[in-house]
């Protein structure tokens, strides 16, 4: 087995906006959110402590709305982490990257939270 403290999580877009509610919500994704529970649940019980959450929160005049419908704007409900997700014993060590295009390393915290973890992560060899 890997190293639990050498691997890391990460989940993109489980939030309400995608899950239940709202221009973009598809039951495809809702059916996601059981099999990405019982995953987070497995990887903590065998000692993995870092999630990374990466979630749309967009700009109410965000670019990728010339594309697609308004959804996920930043402090909507749409914007908020599923709450089997978020409800989670250990959610509190979720770090949550928020963004405002498809792109996740867009204007993000991703590469600076790559660089800070990079040495975790490196190999022994």
């Amino acid at each position: 087995m890997q190293d639990p403290e050498k691997t890391a999580i990460f989940s993109a877009d489980m939030i309400v906006g995608f899950c239940s509610q709202g221009n973009l919500a598809s039951e495809r994704i809702r059916k996601l959110i059981p099999p990405i529970v019982e995953l987070f649940k497995k990887a903590n019980e065998l000692g993995i402590n870092k999630f990374v959450l990466v979630q749309d929160a967009h700009d109410p005049a965000a670019p990728e709305f010339e594309a697609w419908p308004s959804h996920c704007v930043k402090g909507t409900r749409e914007s908020e982490t599923v709450s089997e997700i978020a409800n989670l014993d250990f959610s509190g060590r979720f770090m949550m990257i928020l963004k405002n295009s498809l792109h996740p390393a867009l204007n993000t915290k991703i590469n600076s939270w790559l660089e800070e973890n990079q040495a975790t992560f490196e190999s022994e060899n």
